[in-house]
């Protein structure tokens, strides 16, 4: 599956996030992603969906990588996967929140616990107001 996606061969909706281009499947990431099937759903039609996100665009890749395949090369910086976490939970992928979260397990030292609470704070809290 991890083919199709690189391969971008039938691919039926462009997916511009944060102003980075993907060609993606409609069918892979709407059974994958409850947000991108709502989205789907409003426009069935639809080729191309602009989004915006908080989360860096170089961790879209690693997101879409797991949609097709359920596998991704984890980033090496434990922010990353901090921010990686969040995208997953802005996406609804529960299964890479899982995988990401047992990373983050592995990862947490008592030199990086400190940190790791500021980078997630803003996200927590604005879960926190909804």
């Amino acid at each position: 599956m991890q083919s199709i996606l690189d391969s971008e061969v039938c691919s039926d909706l462009t997916l511009e996030i944060n102003g980075k281009v993907f060609n993606v499947h409609k069918c892979i990431i709407a059974v994958r992603s409850t947000p991108f099937a709502a989205l789907l759903r409003k426009d069935p039609n639809a080729t191309r969906l602009s989004l915006e996100c908080d989360q860096s665009t170089d961790l879209i890749k690693p997101l879409l990588c797991w949609l097709y395949s359920a596998s991704l090369e984890m980033p090496e910086d434990v922010f990353e996967v901090v921010e990686l976490y969040f995208l997953a939970y802005d996406f609804q992928v529960l299964d890479l929140m899982q995988r990401v979260e047992n990373e983050l397990i592995n990862r947490i030292t008592a030199g990086n616990v400190i940190d790791l609470l500021i980078r997630m704070y803003p996200h927590i809290r604005r879960e926190s107001k909804h």
